[in-house]
């Protein structure tokens, strides 16, 4: 199960154009390599049924990025407000989040992870003809998007998702970090990372909600 789920996460970064594998020699003069640290959790669904997950985690601690690299999330406050809100105006709850948020969003500077052969299957190595690239044990990866472990990738995420909202008509509070609005519309969201707790009094808000995400992401819904 394990071996098949770090199939999958090697298979999604590659075909995504996440990273791709370079020679050693390929990497720029005056730049860091970092490792690569998967991280493996088990969980259970409500039917008992057993799901495993590898995420290809980047060794942040090794790179070097000269931007803002903090993303604020919504304060616990926030939320409490929201949820006493929802009750004592009877309006409508949901929560969303997006899948790989992380992922596909172009990094400003390419970052570079030497990764373990030990972490890449068979099956990865023939299907990307990568036997070429080892290097004493290890292939180097060039690094065109964000992922989990680069510093920089939270922050950059967050700006894209921000920068997608605001023609929708969705704008974080001035004066509150994380807390959106709709300049037209009753709906109210907080954000932590891609996780989103709404506030919403009719159904076409929500879906309005939805559809303008869905334009860009992949996401779960929970009313």
């Amino acid at each position: 199960n394990w071996v098949q789920s770090d199939t999958d996460k090697y298979v999604r970064l590659t075909d995504s154009n996440t990273w791709h594998a370079i020679y050693m020699h390929e990497l720029p003069a005056g730049r860091k390599s970092t490792y690569l640290s998967p991280q493996y959790k088990e969980k259970i669904d409500h039917k008992g049924q057993h799901e495993y997950r590898s995420r290809f985690t980047a060794g942040g601690d090794h790179l070097d990025y000269p931007g803002a690299v903090s993303a604020r999330t919504a304060d616990m406050e926030v939320v409490k407000v929201l949820l006493n809100s929802a009750l004592s105006t009877d309006s409508e709850l949901m929560t969303m989040d997006i899948k790989d948020f992380y992922l596909g969003t172009p990094l400003e500077i390419s970052q570079y992870i030497k990764v373990d052969c030990k972490f890449i299957t068979p099956e990865c190595m023939d299907k990307y003809d990568l036997h070429k690239f080892v290097h004493n044990g290890y292939i180097l990866h060039k690094v065109d998007k964000g992922m989990y472990g680069l510093k920089e990738a939270g922050r950059l995420a967050q700006d894209k998702l921000i920068n997608h909202l605001e023609p929708a008509g969705y704008i974080q509070c001035p004066n509150i970090s994380c807390l959106f609005i709709h300049k037209e519309r009753d709906t109210k969201f907080s954000l932590i990372v891609d996780d989103f707790l709404v506030m919403y009094k009719r159904e076409e808000d929500a879906k309005h909600l939805i559809d303008t995400l869905q334009n860009f992401y992949v996401i779960k819904v929970d009313k």
